[in-house]
């Protein structure tokens, strides 16, 4: 039941934290102005829109199988496709891209919450088996969330973190930043290499506040 426990909360942690993530801060583009998102069909919850070979299959698929053979959460994450925006298009383009660039990590300290409340109401006193079981799913969902979550919000582009820094950048240092980006899958193995326990360390806090117990179950 652990490893069906473990098959269930992580694939729908990244469902949820990759789709929903993605199709929020396309719903923010169109809100504020940008239909382009729109257009290309992000704002759904249906996947394959938002699907990136590398970062919604394979890596999301490689932190599974190592997690269904018994390694603990140290390091997890994934992405969806890079949504192509207008900014001209934008009402107010500053604040309306931090904005934008929000949305997404705040559906997933949402759903951090939710799970993480559910997690607390699923583990009564006395729990059954079956009990422990949903229980488990529950904080995997949120745990894959809290690490989505604290890599996204990362200053480094083209994650969340490095588009909300760009706004308060010179045009010609943005412009740097997003060359730097075609460097992202390099830093993230040098992350998930070299500083595993770093993403642990930062969502650990988030997963006790939400539900009592950390990350790395």
């Amino acid at each position: 039941m652990v490893t069906v426990a473990r098959l269930i909360g992580i694939t729908v942690g990244f469902y949820l934290g990759i789709v929903a993530h993605d199709a929020a801060q396309a719903a923010m583009a169109a809100r504020l102005g940008d239909r382009y998102p729109k257009m290309q069909g992000r704002v759904t919850l249906k996947p394959k829109p938002h699907v990136d070979p590398v970062g919604t299959l394979i890596m999301p698929g490689l932190f599974l199988f190592l997690s269904l053979i018994g390694q603990p959460f140290r390091f997890v994450f994934g992405y969806g496709k890079q949504m192509q925006l207008n900014p001209s298009a934008l009402r107010n383009p500053k604040r309306d891209r931090i904005l934008i660039a929000l949305a997404g990590p705040a559906v997933n300290v949402a759903i951090v919450a939710a799970a993480g409340y559910a997690a607390r109401v699923a583990f009564p006193v006395g729990a059954t088996r079956m009990q422990v079981t949903v229980w488990q799913i529950f904080v995997l969902i949120m745990a894959v969330n809290a690490f989505l979550l604290v890599i996204n919000i990362l200053p480094i582009p083209p994650l969340d973190g490095s588009k909300m820094l760009a706004v308060f950048l010179s045009p010609a240092t943005q412009f740097k930043m997003q060359e730097y980006g075609q460097y992202f899958l390099l830093f993230l193995v040098v992350l998930f290499i070299f500083l595993p326990g770093v993403p642990g360390a930062m969502a650990d806090p988030i997963c006790r506040a939400f539900s009592g117990v950390v990350c790395g179950l």
